[in-house]
């Protein structure tokens, strides 16, 4: 329910090009939770992720639950696994703007200990974290069935 959400699922989604997105396949995300909750965030079964960002996880193959609750439920997606994304070899997380400049690009894992705070991969592929109201991209995920 946050503006990030709607500007994913409206503008990005419907920018795609019809032929892809009738391909893309609804997907159950789960998120670690914050500071002031207990549970996990978990897709409703009514209204199922079309394009998600990612968790900390599923680039990172050593990514700790110290640092997220969900870590454990999920895993690093074989693409990064391919090119062996690690918090200390992370250079192929980068992910570059329209003008081919790095760019830091938000993930979806709130911070356990920050009320406000999500985790984002910087511009030099490495992890860090910093209040929602920070600028950075976003680099949104698909499954493709």
């Amino acid at each position: 329910n946050s503006q990030m959400k709607t500007f994913i699922d409206n503008d990005i989604y419907n920018s795609l090009p019809e032929e892809l997105r009738n391909v893309i396949i609804d997907t159950k995300t789960v998120s670690g939770h914050g500071s002031e909750d207990t549970n996990h965030i978990t897709s409703p079964e009514d209204k199922l992720d079309k394009l998600y960002l990612l968790a900390p996880k599923e680039i990172y193959s050593d990514w700790s639950n110290q640092y997220d609750s969900a870590a454990d439920l999920t895993r690093q997606l074989d693409y990064y696994k391919i090119k062996g994304v690690t918090t200390s070899s992370h250079t192929l997380a980068i992910k570059k703007d329209s003008a081919g400049s790095a760019t830091s690009w938000w993930l979806r894992s709130a911070h356990p200990n920050y009320i406000h705070f999500f985790y984002f991969v910087s511009s030099n592929g490495y992890w860090s974290y910093d209040n929602a109201r920070s600028a950075c991209g976003v680099s949104p995920a698909f499954r493709i069935g």
